[in-house]
């Protein structure tokens, strides 16, 4: 907040005992609007630490050229005190010529220490996002009867089959008799908070990449029908092939089908389209009205995108790396929005996103590793002319949006 331009003065008459009640009504309502304040006005009103602070002034001037300048302050003053007060000798007349520009050096000292302490603020809101690491390995379980467990993060990914293990083996649950028995399929939810990721194998063998923010429900034990999973959020599916037994996704809004084939899905709650993106293989997507039963059938080739939009879809040619890189460890942005890129972004690093003024009109390219800081992802972004606040909130931080435009 900058300095009131009265303060200086008000602080001298206060310490010339001259102050009038209105002015020190104004002094005190500036002291307590913060304790800092406070803190420095009893600084200066006690003698002893009034002199060390002149000391210090004396010592912040000591450059050549800050010497040249208080000493012209000081022969300014002392030509008009040096009639009456000469009788005192030299060192008498500095006191009173540091008393008479006490406003300027009070400025100084008020100005350096707001400057000072703003600069400690900066500094620790910066520290503040060099720190904020990158998304890890995190997921929680619930197993058929509502307990949860939350998964290891030493770990990535978990292996469903008669028992639960994680990938190298070790078994996720040490205690009998929670995991339903081969020969009873449950439902089971694993949820991937913001901020995580997590890979699972399910009984069938197909492999399943989980991105920030996602939930999947699915059975302990696939029967001998269709095999359905239902999913939001993003995730890679590697799934594994059986022509006796289709794969099924449901989302609220679309069914994906497929015998066998590798395709990323993203459909989060708050966003308002739904991504298909097949790498490999034949994937059949209905979308439509589901409570009138009015499906609206698209198939999609390798290379190819669906894109579902309530009631509407199409069909894109798309570079599918950009789409699934977030698997292998990377952001790829390809003419990205900003809401695109910053979606992302908060997802991974677990922000509440802020535009405070209207939402910049820029694309995002290039392709950066998701492990370095947020602070390093700002820096890279940077160049796009945007500027960037990362506010501690109660739970995680917020992130503000400010276009150079």
């Amino acid at each position: 907040m900058p300095l009131p331009e009265d303060i200086p003065t008000l602080i001298l008459k206060k310490l010339q005992e001259r102050i009038t009640p209105e002015e020190a009504s104004r002094l005190e309502a500036w002291v307590a609007a913060d304790p800092a304040n406070r803190a420095l006005l009893d600084r200066l009103l006690d003698e002893e630490a009034l002199m060390a602070d002149t000391k210090t002034f004396d010592e912040l001037w000591g450059s050549e050229n800050g010497v040249a300048r208080f000493d012209r302050m000081e022969e300014a003053v002392l030509a008009k005190t040096a009639a009456t007060m000469a009788k005192f000798g030299r060192p008498w007349l500095r006191y009173v010529a540091a008393a008479a520009i006490m406003p300027l050096m009070i400025t100084a000292w008020l100005l350096l220490d707001h400057h000072m302490r703003s600069s400690v603020d900066q500094t620790l809101v910066a520290a503040q996002i060099a720190d904020i690491p990158p998304g890890r390995n995190r997921a929680m379980l619930t197993l058929p009867d509502g307990q949860t467990v939350t998964l290891d993060e030493s770990q990535h990914g978990i292996l469903v089959s008669d028992t639960l293990r994680y990938a190298d083996g070790s078994e996720v649950l040490s205690t009998a008799g929670k995991y339903p028995s081969s020969d009873v399929s449950e439902p089971m939810v694993i949820s991937v908070p913001r901020g995580g990721q997590y890979q699972i194998t399910l009984s069938d063998g197909t492999n399943i990449w989980l991105n920030a923010g996602s939930t999947l429900r699915y059975p302990s034990k696939f029967g001998a029908g269709d095999r359905v999973v239902t999913f939001e959020g993003e995730g890679y599916f590697v799934v594994a092939h059986d022509s006796n037994r289709p794969f099924k996704i449901v989302n609220q809004r679309q069914t994906i089908e497929v015998l066998g084939t590798a395709f990323n899905f993203s459909a989060y709650p708050d966003e308002s389209e739904a991504r298909t993106t097949l790498v490999a293989g034949k994937v059949l997507i209905n979308y439509g009205n589901s409570l009138n039963r009015e499906y609206i059938p698209l198939v999609l080739s390798p290379g190819q995108q669906a894109v579902v939009n309530g009631s509407s879809g199409r069909v894109e040619t798309v570079d599918t790396g950009a789409f699934t890189a977030w698997k292998d460890g990377f952001f790829y942005f390809d003419g990205d929005s900003p809401e695109s890129a910053f979606a992302q972004l908060c997802r991974w690093y677990d922000l509440e996103l802020v535009y405070p003024h209207k939402i910049p009109n820029v694309e995002f390219y290039g392709k950066i590793e998701r492990n370095k800081s947020l602070g390093a992802i700002l820096k890279i972004l940077e160049k796009a002319g945007l500027e960037f606040q990362v506010i501690p909130r109660e739970a995680g931080y917020q992130l503000i949006i400010n276009s150079e435009e």
